[in-house]
């Protein structure tokens, strides 16, 4: 498979991932305020996405660095799907945080499977292109997905004269995952070959404190907690 082949379908996967994890995050508060939540759980509410990535994260990578990131990623995308369709179906407000987290896991794990299929399947000299290939494909999710689910929900509002109809917005998020999920039927050959002839020659290590001990990550986990943190609470 070219590098062109395989980032646009990476790529194509990974746009419809965020624009689904995007519109969520903002359908959801519509959904909260309707069943009468107030600021408090709009706080917790938020706070649930970011729930698994705290617990899961490093298993996760582990995780993912055996079975692969293809593998990984359409686990993510099945995950998610399930908790936008309890999002649909099961009322409620604790079901919205047990939902919500759900959802987290699951994105938490397509992020986790793409990054581990660009580390992977990459060489050295083109790694950097292919993360910001990812990244950029990323953005372009981001950027289509909010409006279109913010347009599908105020559609069905306009029907009948409601609050923005936050069950075709979720709908909207649920076939942007499902419609990510059939790369993985391309992406899975080429990753098994590739995972199978690559080790990584330089041993991580395994736990937290030897992580955070490597020169510049402590740095770099700071910055990313500081603008996740600020993306989260503008979208809360």
């Amino acid at each position: 498979m070219s590098g062109i082949s395989w980032r646009l379908i990476l790529g194509s996967q990974a746009a419809l991932a965020q624009a689904s994890w995007t519109g969520i995050r903002l359908i959801i508060g519509y959904r909260a305020l309707a069943a009468g939540a107030d600021p408090v759980f709009l706080g917790a509410l938020a706070s649930s996405f970011a729930l698994p990535a705290l617990l899961a994260a490093i298993p996760a990578g582990r995780v993912a660095d055996r079975v692969g990131g293809t593998g990984m990623a359409v686990i993510g995308l099945l995950i998610a799907a399930a908790g936008t369709a309890a999002l649909l179906v099961v009322p409620g407000l604790p079901a919205l945080l047990v939902a919500s987290a759900i959802v987290g896991l699951g994105h938490l794990l397509v992020m986790v499977g793409h990054q581990s299929f660009v580390a992977h399947y990459s060489t050295a000299d083109s790694r950097d292109g292919a993360f910001g290939a990812l990244t950029a494909a990323a953005s372009v999710g981001q950027l289509v997905g909010p409006p279109a689910v913010t347009i599908a929900a105020s559609l069905g509002a306009a029907s009948n004269g409601s609050l923005p109809d936050t069950g075709v917005g979720l709908l909207v998020c649920l076939a942007f995952t499902l419609l990510a999920a059939p790369g993985y039927f391309v992406l899975r050959g080429p990753d098994a070959n590739l995972r199978m002839r690559r080790r990584l020659q330089v041993r991580v290590p395994s736990r937290i404190r030897g992580l955070v001990a490597i020169p510049g990550v402590w740095r770099s986990l700071a910055v990313s907690a500081a603008v996740l943190t600020t993306v989260d609470l503008m979208y809360a």
